[in-house]
């Protein structure tokens, strides 16, 4: 997981939270929704086995109502991703000099090919699009 001084070490769910997505959608007949606070890109290895996603990236006060809403059928959930979610780890490629960086200095060599350009260069189709 992230805090405000440091990186994340990987794009994984913190601790054993993949595992137990994982487990909750191998129960027959149960529908899994999985509704998710997350400050960035992360992996989603269980989103084929898995009803829906709900993401939000900051939610506020009445995140909890709003949720409910979405869940119970109230509102329709609508929205855009503000980034693009990889398929997996270090997907593009980056090199130790770029991330996280030698001896306290990142060379940022992919120019713009960073984010939705870098998989439209690379006719690479990420798991969910910006």
């Amino acid at each position: 997981s992230a805090t405000e001084g440091e990186d994340r070490a990987n794009l994984s769910l913190a601790s054993t939270q993949d595992a137990l997505i994982s487990a909750l959608a191998t129960i027959e007949n149960t529908p899994v929704i999985v509704a998710l606070s997350v400050g960035g890109a992360i992996l989603t290895p269980w989103a084929n086995d898995v009803e829906a996603i709900l993401l939000n990236f900051f939610p506020g006060i009445q995140y909890g109502y709003a949720l409910a809403d979405v869940i119970f059928g109230e509102v329709s959930p609508g929205g855009r991703l503000p980034l693009t979610m990889p398929n997996k780890e270090n997907e593009v490629g980056f090199g130790p000099e770029q991330y996280p960086g030698v001896d306290q200095k990142a060379v940022y060599s992919e120019h713009l090919l960073v984010g939705y350009r870098w998989y439209l260069h690379n006719d690479v189709v990420p798991k969910f699009c910006f």
